[in-house]
C-alpha cells in the first residue's frame, strides 16, 4: 500500500492479490473503497484518482447486463461506505502509518487492520 505525497498525486496504489475467493460484491467494494473513502473522510484528491479501479470494476462486470451492472456498482459503493464507517479507527491507523512512511507492506497492513 502506497500513497503519493508532496504533489505526487498519481503515485499511490494498493496491490490486492488473490481476491478471486471473495464474492463479486466484495471484490467490487474493494475497487471502489478508495473513492468512497474520499467521500466518507472528506479527503478529495485529483480527478483521475480511481481510474484504474473503475477499469477493474468494468472488467468484473463485463458479463452483466447494464441494469445488473449498475445495481452491483451501487451496492458495492454502499458496502464500501458501510465498511469504512464500521472500521473507521483502523482506517485512521493505516492512514497515519502511510503518512509517516508513504508505503507499508502487506504484513504491516494486516497488523494495522487487526
Amino acid at each position: 500500500m502506497e500513497i503519493g505525497t508532496d504533489g505526487k498525486d498519481g503515485s499511490g496504489e494498493v496491490d490486492i492479490q488473490d481476491d478471486e475467493h471473495l464474492p463479486l460484491l466484495d471484490r467490487l467494494a474493494l475497487c471502489v473503497a478508495g473513492l468512497e473513502a474520499q467521500e466518507v473522510f472528506k479527503a478529495p484528491t485529483h480527478d483521475l484518482a480511481g481510474w484504474g479501479d473503475h477499469e477493474k470494476v468494468m472488467d468484473l462486470l463485463e458479463d452483466k447486463d447494464e441494469d445488473e451492472g449498475l445495481r452491483l456498482r451501487m451496492d458495492a459503493h454502499q458496502r464500501a461506505h458501510d465498511l469504512l464507517l464500521v472500521h473507521e479507527a483502523k482506517v485512521h491507523r493505516v492512514a497515519k502509518a502511510l503518512l509517516r512512511h508513504t508505503r507499508i507492506s502487506a504484513d504491516d497492513a494486516r497488523r494495522l487492520f487487526a
